[in-house]
């Protein structure tokens, strides 16, 4: 018999890898801790279900209910992003 899990925390987790020929390829990890709360809070939206329930830790808002530029500062996508784009602009800098 399969025990049913009570918790209901949530973690999205994305990795980013930057592959460059003949140098080791670099992963850049985010992740966003939160919740998946029993009801949707916003309409569901088609091909992102989650998204309508999925509450991150310390925000009032579930995914699809945030603004697309409170989702890319959430959101474990946009941390990977963000990571890769700053290890690029210091390598940029650092060889120009």
């Amino acid at each position: 018999r399969l025990a049913l899990e009570q918790s209901r925390k949530a973690e999205f987790i994305c990795t980013v890898a930057l592959y460059r020929p003949n140098l080791q390829t670099i992963t850049f990890r985010g992740e966003t801790k939160g919740i998946i709360l029993e009801q949707p809070v916003t309409e569901i939206e088609h091909g992102i279900p989650l998204s309508s329930v999925f509450l991150p830790d310390d925000h009032a808002k579930v995914y699809s209910a945030m603004t697309k530029e409170e989702f890319i500062q959430v959101s474990h996508r946009g941390k990977a992003i963000r990571l890769c784009r700053n290890f690029l602009e210091k390598k940029i800098v650092k060889f120009q």
